[in-house]
């Protein structure tokens, strides 16, 4: 019965003249574009057209969520990006498969992974060099340890909480 109400309802969207896959492609056209988004997008107007569907979504979602943000987040994206574009392709290689690796770790190692990371941000400079020469000096099997003794630190931290 429930096949056959989507069935009647597929029919009557078609027999009404409104096709849903015409409709996405057309509202993705570059003159369907909000003005703030194509100026946003202005370098990609001379390739819109061969560009395919997927890859002008993910564009608009960018521009959407560059026009949302304040100047500070701005110019904060704009020098990650700087920062990004003076890495040479070997390091911008090994930062993508770290970042893939990353998103494949369960969702709790992740938080505490960036919970450590923004309590060494918040350290001062002098604080964080110092770690990591502590940390470059050490041998192989002593930073292994150091990293077992963490993890169960952690374990004993989460049983705690009741992770």
């Amino acid at each position: 019965m429930k096949n056959l109400i989507v069935a009647i309802l597929v029919g009557f969207v078609f027999a009404s003249g409104f096709n849903p896959v015409l409709a996405a492609s057309t509202q993705n056209e570059w003159a369907n574009l909000k003005p703030e988004v194509q100026q946003v997008l202005t370098k990609f107007e001379s390739r819109w057209s061969g560009m395919s569907a997927d890859k002008k979504a993910k564009l608009i979602s960018g521009a959407n969520r560059w026009l949302s943000m304040d100047s500070a987040q701005q110019n904060a994206v704009k020098n990650r990006y700087q920062k990004w574009q003076s890495l040479s392709p070997q390091q911008q290689e090994k930062l993508q498969r770290r970042f893939q690796q990353f998103k494949k770790l369960p969702p709790e190692t992740q938080r505490r992974l960036r919970d450590t990371f923004n309590r060494f941000k918040q350290m001062s400079p002098a604080k964080r060099q110092k770690l990591r020469e502590q940390f470059d000096r050490m041998s192989p099997d002593r930073k292994r340890q150091l990293l077992k003794r963490m993890k169960q630190r952690q374990k004993r931290r989460d049983a705690r909480r009741g992770h």
